[in-house]
């Protein structure tokens, strides 16, 4: 693959507020893509993965970080990343259906149009920190060659650390708090062999509560 790249970015600091902008711009010749299928008809469980190459792609986006100082010890920050992607159509030997299929052209595998995270921190006292924050992302193919996509999810996640003394701390961490049900990888094959195809969606964690205990000697 060939990639030329183009990107401009910007930074500025005011009292309390500073963002960093970056813009960028891709173009791919002879792109490698992902491939994913079904090895055996008959065992569900055989799949052959390999990289292939369409004739050219482009990525272009915006990376933007935003950090608002409240007081001068409580932040609110926003992150968010916008991406639009292409790809020329392709065709790709598949054992299962023992022909060529052709993929149109379109989006990108794993390429979410947006991904926003935003939230505040604090530090509450000299022994107490915590934090909040709210993680958005945009659905998105899970290969390149097969149709099937991920949903859109939101997930709240919250972290806090209270100093014991100098050399123990204890952390307290809930992931994806509000037990958002989303999938994370997909795949896409017969379970059997004599039955039709179906998509197969592997999860994300439900809700993750948990405690550590951290001792420096």
């Amino acid at each position: 693959e060939l990639t030329n790249s183009f990107d401009i970015g910007y930074k500025k600091t005011f009292k309390n507020l500073s963002f960093d902008l970056n813009i960028f711009h891709m173009y791919r010749k002879n792109m490698q893509i992902d491939i994913a299928d079904q090895a055996d008809p008959a065992n569900p469980v055989t799949f052959y993965f390999y990289t292939a190459n369409v004739k050219r792609g482009t990525n272009s986006g915006l990376d933007f970080f935003l950090n608002y100082r409240l007081t001068t010890k409580t932040n609110i920050f926003l992150n968010c990343g916008l991406l639009e992607t292409t790809k020329n159509s392709f065709a790709y030997p598949s054992l299962i259906l023992d022909t060529n299929i052709l993929i149109e052209e379109r989006d990108q595998a794993r390429a979410p149009k947006y991904t926003i995270a935003t939230g505040i921190e604090s530090q509450l006292s000299t022994k107490l920190f915590a934090r909040l924050e709210l993680i958005t992302k945009d659905r998105y193919y899970y290969f390149n060659n097969t149709d099937q996509m991920s949903k859109s999810y939101t997930i709240l996640n919250f972290i806090s650390k209270y100093k014991i003394n100098k050399h123990i701390d204890i952390s307290l961490s809930i992931k994806n708090a509000l037990d958002e049900r989303y999938g994370i990888h997909g795949f896409y094959f017969s379970v059997s062999g004599y039955e039709p195809r179906k998509f197969h969606e592997s999860p994300a964690n439900p809700r993750d509560i948990s405690i550590s205990l951290s001792i420096r000697l």
